[in-house]
């Protein structure tokens, strides 16, 4: 019924889970296929679904630095062009629908993982719940302060830094551009947050909800 990408596979059309093609549910039958073997897979089969279900995968995302390129600021706070390697891990479902709740893990992850370029901002003593911020920011702004689209990078945290990096194996020049760029990106965080309509409760949901967000907390 079509073709899907390696990355957009994890998040749509993993083993066991529904996928979503023209307003049809179909069941992913290659629900033996797990960790690396699932990866290999190159076709498919989909049994249509009946019943009004949604799965969620339960992913885990993060990055593995490599190699330090360029860096800006002082030792304590600034930016980072890295060496990296961005990974997706992917442990199994939830299923949804009326009536109907069940999770699914998996006996081992799947894992997608490619080496690219990334960017690392580092704030100084943020809260995990400020850096998982600043990666919402980060992917409004980055489309709109770049030539590249939001399907082109990905974006992540851990306990001291926020990735933005590029979704092309190897990179395409996203990494850097939002390196040169960074000034005008973080900028527009703040302009974000100060314009927020919340006013007395500035960096309400409806400024910082990314629907693609990478991270499950």
């Amino acid at each position: 019924i079509g073709t899907i990408d390696t990355r957009a596979l994890l998040n749509e059309a993993y083993p066991g889970g529904i996928y979503l093609h023209r307003g049809k549910r179909y069941r992913v039958r290659d629900a033996q296929k797990y960790g690396a073997e699932a990866m290999s897979v190159r076709t498919l089969e989909l049994e249509p679904l009946k019943q009004p279900w949604t799965t969620r995968p339960d992913r885990r995302f993060g990055i593995s630095r490599k190699k330090e390129l360029q860096s800006k600021g002082s030792s304590q706070a600034g930016a980072k062009l890295l060496e990296v390697v961005a990974y997706q891990q992917v442990w199994g479902f939830r299923e949804t629908g009326p009536g109907h709740d069940r999770l699914v893990s998996y006996p081992d992850a799947i894992v997608w993982a490619i080496r690219s370029l990334a960017v690392a901002l580092e704030p100084p003593d943020a809260p995990r719940a400020g850096l998982h911020a600043l990666e919402h920011l980060m992917r409004s702004v980055v489309p709109l302060r770049t030539p590249f689209e939001a399907s082109d990078f990905g974006a992540c945290f851990d306990a001291k830094a926020v990735y933005v990096y590029d979704a092309v194996p190897g990179g395409a020049g996203l990494a850097q551009t939002v390196f040169k760029r960074l000034k005008a990106c973080v900028k527009a965080c703040v302009e974000m947050l100060e314009n927020c309509g919340g006013k007395e409760d500035a960096g309400c949901p409806r400024c910082l909800h990314a629907d693609r967000c990478d991270t499950s907390e």
